[in-house]
């Protein structure tokens, strides 16, 4: 964190708060716990709240759920795309 935050100061004056957006190391840590948290909501997966995942030190193992491990991400727009276009305005894939 501190390395590529030194590195954007050294870019640009004022570059170390552009790129931690005024955050700290652990503000950052925070956030994508929290994120990971929500989004394990959705899939009935229960993470402890942060302070305790943080003084506990201890993994959280997921199950291993088959369903996903055989995802693939717009399956229907690979298998046919001109019957199942995305809800961009090609319909396809835009970059």
């Amino acid at each position: 964190f501190d390395v590529f935050a030194d590195m954007a100061e050294m870019l640009a004056p004022g570059g170390r708060d552009v790129y931690t957006e005024g955050k700290t190391e652990m503000e950052w840590l925070y956030g994508f716990y929290k994120a990971a948290q929500q989004g394990g909501r959705g899939s009935r997966i229960a993470m402890p709240n942060f302070s305790k995942f943080w003084e506990d030190n201890q993994l959280i193992e997921m199950k291993w759920n088959e369903k996903n491990a055989q995802f693939v991400r717009y399956a229907d727009f690979r298998e046919d795309p001109i019957m199942n276009p995305l809800g961009t305005p090609s319909g396809k894939i835009e970059i």
